[in-house]
């Protein structure tokens, strides 16, 4: 359905203390990447940035 409204990849964050979470994600074929929007460096070092192309 994301692909049929113009959507090529999907992105989230997670914290990286969020094993099970980034498992999952792995799993799922996300990869880790950088920050995908502008945070703040104190926020981004907190924050786990991945994405999966569709």
């Amino acid at each position: 359905m994301a692909q049929a409204d113009g959507y090529d990849t999907i992105r989230l964050d997670t914290g990286p203390l969020h094993h099970e979470a980034r498992a999952l994600y792995c799993a799922a074929d996300f990869t880790e990447r950088g920050p995908y929007i502008w945070v703040l460096p104190e926020l981004a070092a907190g924050l786990v940035f991945m994405e999966r192309r569709l």
